[in-house]
C-alpha cells in the first residue's frame, strides 16, 4: 500500500518539478521576461525553499520517505532560480534582450521616483 503512495509521490514530484519549463523555455526563446513578477518568483521561492527544509528534515529523521518531495523540489528551486537570475540580469539591462522588458524597467523607475 505505501508503494503506491510512494509511486504517485515520485509521479507528482516530477511533474512538478518540470512545470516550470515551459515558462523557462518561453523566455529563452522569446528572449522577453516582461510578463514575469518578480514578487511572485520571490514569493514562489520562498514557499518552495520552507517545504523542501520541511521534506528534508522528515526524511533524515526517517519519519516518512519524503524522497519524492526533495528530489522535485530540488528541480523547482534550481528552476525558479534560473528564472529569478534571468529576471534580474534583465532588468538591470546587464543581459540585453528585448527591448520590451528594458523600457518596462525605464518605465518601473520612473514610476517610483516619480512616487516618492
Amino acid at each position: 500500500m505505501i508503494l503506491i503512495f510512494e509511486i504517485f509521490g515520485y509521479i507528482g514530484g516530477a511533474i512538478l518539478a518540470i512545470s516550470l519549463t515551459p515558462q523557462l523555455y518561453k523566455i529563452f526563446k522569446e528572449k522577453s521576461t516582461k510578463d514575469l513578477s518578480i514578487i511572485w518568483i520571490i514569493v514562489y521561492l520562498s514557499g518552495l525553499i520552507c517545504v523542501f527544509v520541511y521534506g528534508l528534515g522528515l526524511y533524515l529523521s526517517n519519519i516518512s520517505s519524503f524522497l519524492p518531495v526533495v528530489i522535485s523540489l530540488t528541480v523547482e528551486i534550481f528552476i525558479g532560480f534560473i528564472m529569478l537570475i534571468t529576471l534580474i540580469l534583465v532588468r538591470l539591462n546587464i543581459l540585453k534582450w528585448n527591448q520590451d522588458d528594458i523600457n518596462l524597467t525605464s518605465q518601473q523607475n520612473y514610476t517610483l521616483s516619480s512616487v516618492t
